[in-house]
């Protein structure tokens, strides 16, 4: 998971657990509802993308190519390593951000569903 992520994580289930909408909420619903809001788009569109490399004969043509390409690299670490910030209004941060609306739209299984936290 990293540090970071380890980190940001650690700062939404406190504001989960400490906030308003939590009272409201039980934990079950709050915390999958959290994920979808801050990670729902980037998640559906890189689980399209992860799907791409079961199609047989892409990784073998694709890979090496990519392999070799800097800017193509730098783009990827970018994205897999969720450094796109809201913020960010470069291309790649808005291409990113409309393929994840567009994504969830389509997706059959929603990110981050309920989950059942009963023991």
């Amino acid at each position: 998971m990293g540090i970071d992520l380890g980190l940001v994580w650690g700062r939404l289930v406190a504001a989960v657990l400490t906030g308003d909408r939590y009272r409201r909420l039980d934990l079950a619903q709050a915390w999958p509802a959290t994920l979808r809001r801050h990670y729902g788009e980037a998640f559906s569109i890189a689980r399209r993308l992860a799907g791409l490399l079961t199609v047989p004969g892409l990784l073998p043509v694709a890979g090496p190519v990519g392999m070799r390409s800097r800017s193509l690299m730098k783009l990827a670490l970018r994205v897999m390593g969720n450094l796109v910030d809201p913020a960010d209004r470069d291309v790649l941060a808005r291409v990113w951000r409309g393929a994840g609306r567009l994504s969830v739209r389509f997706d059959e299984r929603p990110p981050f569903p309920a989950a059942d936290l009963r023991v």
